[in-house]
């Protein structure tokens, strides 16, 4: 089975991550999805997000910025591939 791993660096954007994730669990695609949310929000979008399939990974706002949402997907892309068989 065919599998797609959304990884989402998010701050702040309970305006817009409701309708992102109801797309993205909606699409015409029979394989799985695994989303994971970087987060580092003060307001609703954990909240909202967690209505969602989603592994949630909170950020502190004092270690967030574009560098931190761009490194940590990569990070966790490559410790998931150690555990892989190929």
């Amino acid at each position: 089975m065919t599998k797609v791993s959304l990884i989402l660096p998010t701050k702040n954007v309970e305006n817009n991550i409701e309708d992102l994730l109801s797309s993205a669990y909606h699409q015409d695609f029979l394989g799985e999805i695994e989303t994971i949310i970087l987060d580092s929000s003060n307001v609703k979008t954990p909240e909202i997000a967690k209505r969602f399939p989603v592994e949630f990974i909170r950020v502190e706002e004092d270690n967030y910025n574009l560098g931190t949402g761009l490194s940590v997907p990569v990070i966790l892309h490559l410790r998931l591939d150690e555990t892989r068989r190929y």
